[in-house]
């Protein structure tokens, strides 16, 4: 019944999360925290799995129907948007966008059922010289794949490493930009600075775009068996794609769509269906990839996992990663169940989604925003530091009005791996080279 709960709410927050742009997965959690921090670890990691792979389902339907690209995955299929209007291939788009989710998901749930023996046996992920490698690669991605110039996305890096090194270093027992402030020896809290500078930015953004924007668009009939065989190739293709991409950690799924929509260019120049496909089959392949280190090794690599386990860690259940373990078949099980419901509804329900977006276009981003705010207290306060979570909250909503127009990706990557990645810098030193 635990399952069954965690699946249900998982498919509500997956429809929310993908249907309101610019909220997010990681915004998402942090909302729900005082919800989450009450349950157990097999509801908030199933729950988890559900909402990322159901979000990938409605995401598109924000993006084509409004023109607002919710988060960065959506970027190629806005880009493409022009286009499919105009060839009066919206219908079609998503229809396939929906099926190149459920069959990469399909896919990617086997894959990962199989590869979970190899997997425990060789915890890889484990190792510093492979964590220091990606950290690396990460860095480097970071730069040359978000969508800003690699100057300012170096810069942008520069400055999350910065402010996620404010605080205590235990490994050279000195502190950095803490000004005697017992508050700052612990570093800048994580959830209300992401939140801050990512979720009520969006939040604001998007009340403002949505009120803009009007769900008028028509929709056309076309042979569904004859577009799906036509694509099968692609969606196959963009699914091993983003499986692979999906692996990469801190930064894999994040490349996904627009690694598989470029490799679909340069197959099918003119083909901007073909590209959409691949775009959001390869999008929701690398959602399932991501979780093979969460799943077998506890282990987060995109920065809303760190915020899953973060939760998980502030909970006062007791937390055992064997529970996992015992019930991975079902998680798999529950997942291709809940992908198929979200196929059923998200192709059926199109024109009904598009109106609610609009309607409650003005009344969703205020709740949402009273919710955030009580939340980040409620968490602050519980920690006896309600007050300095709120000043943080602000300052970062202030740093991330200014950013506005930027790719945060290197500095939410940096300024949460800061601390990890030094302490991997420090281990491989120890270990390999003294």
């Amino acid at each position: 019944m635990e399952l069954v709960l965690a699946s249900f709410y998982g498919i509500l927050a997956g429809i929310l999360v993908g249907l309101l742009p610019g909220l997010g997965t990681t915004a998402f959690l942090i909302i729900c925290f005082p919800f989450l921090i009450k349950q157990s670890l097999l509801f908030c990691i199933l729950f988890y799995c559900v909402l990322s792979s159901t979000s990938q389902y409605f995401g598109s339907i924000t993006t084509l129907t409004l023109g607002i690209p919710g988060e960065n995955t959506s970027l190629p299929l806005f880009s493409i948007r022009k286009k499919i209007i105009e060839n009066s291939n919206l219908n079609q788009v998503y229809y396939l966008c929906a099926l190149g989710s459920l069959l990469a998901s399909l896919l990617s749930c086997v894959l990962l059922y199989l590869s979970i023996d190899f997997f425990y046996t060789n915890i890889f992920y484990l190792k510093s010289y492979f964590s220091l490698f990606f950290a690396i690669l990460g860095f480097i991605l970071c730069i040359f794949y978000s969508n800003n110039r690699p100057l300012y996305s170096f810069i942008l890096l520069l400055f999350g490493w910065f402010l996620g090194k404010i605080g205590y270093n235990e490994i050279t027992n000195t502190s950095f930009m803490t000004f005697n402030n017992p508050y700052l020896y612990s570093g800048i809290p994580t959830l209300p600075a992401i939140m801050g500078v990512y979720a009520l930015p969006s939040l604001y953004f998007m009340f403002k775009r949505l009120n803009t924007k009007k769900a008028d668009l028509k929709f056309e009939n076309f042979d569904i068996l004859k577009s799906s065989l036509t694509n099968s190739l692609t969606i196959f293709r963009a699914s091993l794609i983003g499986f692979i991409s999906g692996l990469i950690p801190y930064i894999g799924n994040g490349i996904s769509s627009n690694l598989a929509f470029n490799i679909e260019k340069k197959l099918s120049p003119n083909n901007h269906i073909a590209q959409a496909t691949a775009s959001e089959s390869a999008n929701n392949s690398a959602n399932i990839a991501v979780l093979i280190p969460l799943l077998i090794l506890g282990v987060a690599i995109i920065p809303s996992e760190f915020v899953l386990l973060e939760i998980i860690a502030s909970s006062n259940t007791f937390v055992s990663w064997k529970d996992l373990s015992n019930n991975f078949l079902w998680i798999i099980i529950f997942l291709l169940i809940t992908n198929i419901i979200s196929f059923y509804v998200s192709w059926n329900c199109i024109q009904l989604f598009n109106k609610f977006v609009v309607r409650m276009s003005i009344i969703l981003p205020v709740l949402l925003s009273v919710f955030v705010i009580s939340s980040i207290f409620f968490l602050g306060f519980e920690l006896s530091q309600g007050s300095f979570y709120l000043l943080v909250l602000v300052c970062f909503f202030l740093l991330g009005l200014v950013l506005n127009g930027f790719d945060l990706l290197p500095f939410i990557y940096a300024f949460l791996l800061q601390n990890s990645v030094e302490q991997i810098f420090y281990r491989f030193y120890q270990i390999y080279i003294l």
